[in-house]
């Protein structure tokens, strides 16, 4: 008899911790994650061919909003659009956003996006917000986990030029 009951409270453990995974797994991600921008910008890439090499970039950090943790595995998405073109193209990158459980109210370590393309501009950097070409860029971001896609929110990026670390490193 005692080795039933034994079967039964390890039964009950299982189904208990299975049910619990379950609940915290099932938290509606864009009601319990927030975005909080730290810098966005242009990345100065360099020259290309010869010309200026803008990347619209985004750093930012994920933060745990809810009452539960929220278990890592959570894949992030970041699109790049032109700002108020909703159906065009867009550059889109997929990071590793949370890797390690997120207690409520912790923040992931920033998470820097960077588009694979941009601006490409002959001439002066400082003339590059100027030039008749130039769209504004918003970053739209999602979370993703086990095919459920989140929005989180979108994000204009600042007409500011970030530089690149090799660059500055020469240039005090």
């Amino acid at each position: 008899m005692s080795g039933r009951f034994r079967a039964l409270a390890v039964s009950l453990t299982v189904a208990g911790a299975a049910l619990a995974a379950t609940a915290c797994n099932g938290v509606d991600l864009s009601k319990n994650v927030a975005v909080t921008p730290v810098l966005s910008g242009y990345y100065d890439a360099g020259l290309l061919d010869g010309w200026s090499h803008l990347l619209p970039n985004l750093t930012f950090k994920l933060k745990n909003t809810g009452s539960v943790p929220i278990g890592a595995g959570i894949r992030v998405t970041v699109s790049f659009w032109f700002a108020g073109d909703a159906d065009g193209e867009n550059d889109s990158i997929v990071l590793p956003g949370i890797e390690q459980t997120l207690a409520p109210g912790e923040e992931t370590p920033d998470i820097t996006a960077r588009a694979p393309h941009g601006f490409r501009l002959e001439g002066a950097r400082a003339d590059f917000f100027h030039h008749s070409l130039f769209k504004d860029m918003t970053a739209k971001v999602f979370v993703q986990r086990r095919g459920t896609i989140y929005a989180l929110g979108e994000f204009p990026i600042d007409r500011q030029i970030i530089p690149n670390a090799s660059s500055t490193a020469s240039h005090p």
